[in-house]
């Protein structure tokens, strides 16, 4: 991997293979926590597929369309902005001119707006309803209380989205879009030296300064108080937990992976418990995300209505285990080995992920020697785990929210 930088503070990261594709990303350091007015970002990121001074909407489709010959899309998140497009290699200059185009070139056409926010407002609409959204907003309000936080997690109202105007977004374009707060991935068969070629070339007059982002205030808040809501349309009861961890910076990368590492016990560990010696559940999921401002650990499942309490004894148990330090080295071993080898299958069939992961760990970190290291081994041991358990995981600092059938003849079951 080879990180470089254009005299305009562009970054350009390159992830050689020796494949005959190439995933393309750019991360754009804004989003759903530091925009200027609610849920901007994500309809300028909708804009941005809309219209630059040289092509129209329909154009910029096309292109896409004909060089992609895989995914190409956008995603908002809670600090990013992303743009990816797979292709074949031979095409990586058609790609990197029109990135720049749009980076540089938008134009936000009052008639593609109206579209736009129609088009946002729909897709926005199908989440209102989506028990996983519901479940992870009410779970994030438990963990965190963030006023930024829950801004950014709560879906916003059709009139929030109508008073997204033209200059709302040029400010946001304008604040964001600056060369030093762009990072361009190429992942896949190009060399470090064609890649910053191509990136001097259509990126060279970029400009413009940024102002860097205000790092907001997310505290842990610890809501241990069980949450029940009740959906209409649920037939079983979907039941999640979530712990505050840590946010994202180099100085904690052994918790980060230590937490990684604890996720993967505790899914392994509950998927015994819940599915395999018992039957409770179907599945369990378990998983830790770290953003730049805030972290969690989040198990969710489903189960029947009887089964609900036995579900929240078992997971507490199985937390309060880890917490207590009972992580074994065959344990440890089993997760880094499959770690191993599971990333060594993933860089070559998903390498859009790879791309995206490379460009926004850059654009949290703004570190080029950490992101090189991403490629090496961390030597991990019980005691890291231990550790991290002990100052991290526990059923004390545990948050939890079950979805309830809307049915007056079913009671729901607290612990």
């Amino acid at each position: 991997m080879k990180v470089s930088r254009l005299e305009n503070g562009l970054t350009v990261i390159t992830n050689p293979l020796y494949v005959d594709y190439l995933a393309v990303a750019v991360s754009i350091g804004d989003g759903m926590l530091y925009e200027s007015k609610k849920e901007s970002s994500h309809l300028l990121e909708h804009m941005l597929f809309e219209g630059t001074k040289t092509k129209r909407s329909n154009e910029i489709l096309d292109r896409f369309q004909d060089i992609s010959f895989g995914e190409y899309n956008a995603d908002t998140k809670f600090d990013t902005i992303d743009i990816y497009s797979l292709l074949e290699k031979s095409r990586a200059d058609e790609i990197t001119s029109l990135l720049a185009d749009i980076l540089q070139n938008s134009t936000f056409p009052k008639d593609r707006i109206e579209k736009e926010r129609e088009a946002m407002r729909l897709e926005l609409n199908g989440y209102r309803d989506d028990v996983s959204h519901i479940t992870s907003q009410a779970l994030y309000q438990k963990m965190f209380g963030s006023k930024d936080l829950n801004q950014a997690v709560e879906l916003p109202k059709d009139s929030e989205i109508s008073a997204i105007d033209r200059e709302d977004l040029i400010d946001n374009y304008n604040r964001f879009f600056r060369p030093s707060n762009v990072t361009i991935v190429f992942y896949g068969g190009i060399t470090p030296v064609n890649a910053d070629k191509l990136v001097e070339k259509y990126f060279k007059d970029f400009n413009g300064k940024f102002g860097g982002i205000k790092r907001l205030n997310i505290p842990p808040k610890y809501d241990t108080k069980e949450k029940n809501i009740h959906e209409k349309d649920l037939y079983q009861p979907i039941v999640a937990f979530g712990i505050p961890t840590i946010p994202f910076n180099k100085e904690n990368r052994t918790d980060r992976i230590s937490l990684s590492v604890l996720s993967d016990i505790i899914d392994q560990r509950l998927t015994k418990a819940l599915r395999t010696d018992t039957g409770y559940v179907y599945g369990v999921n378990t998983s830790v995300v770290n953003y730049l401002d805030f972290g969690s650990l989040l198990i969710d499942t489903e189960c029947s209505i009887d089964n609900l309490p036995k579900v929240k004894d078992l997971v507490h148990s199985a937390i309060d285990r880890i917490r207590e330090g009972e992580v074994t080295k065959e344990e440890l071993f089993k997760i880094i080995k499959n770690s191993l080898a599971s990333y060594k299958v993933k860089r070559f069939i998903d390498p859009i992920t790879g791309a995206v992961q490379i460009a926004d760990t850059y654009s949290y970190i703004r570190d080029a020697g950490y992101v090189e290291s991403m490629e090496k081994e961390v030597d991990l041991t019980i005691d890291d785990l231990r550790r991290v358990a002990d100052r991290y995981i526990g059923s004390d600092k545990m948050s939890t929210v079950s979805l309830l059938p809307k049915d007056p003849q079913l009671k729901p079951f607290n612990k």
